[in-house]
């Protein structure tokens, strides 16, 4: 992960816990507008804070255990179809 793709251009040369404990818009693409939303819909002002939010803990853990989850028996049937078509054999 590249630092310079997540924060703004002005705290590149900023620590870890300077940059935890900036407001929102310190990273790249979130506009003082979008934090100030994520501020009256959650009471977040800073990174850490964001980051401390359950329902960004929620999304992540879902979104990792979606990706780990196995294939349904619908997908698994599909995706065997799929290699019989290809691969006759």
């Amino acid at each position: 992960m590249n630092i310079d793709t997540i924060v703004d251009k002005e705290y590149l040369d900023k620590s870890f816990r300077d940059i935890v404990n900036a407001p929102i818009s310190a990273l790249r693409g979130v506009s003082a507008k979008d934090a100030k939303a994520l501020q009256q819909a959650f009471g977040v002002t800073t990174v850490r804070e964001l980051s401390n939010l359950n329902f960004v803990k929620w999304a992540s853990a879902l979104a990792i255990l979606a990706d780990e989850e196995g294939m349904s028996g619908e997908e698994r049937a599909k995706e065997e179809l799929l290699d019989d078509a290809v691969d006759p054999a």
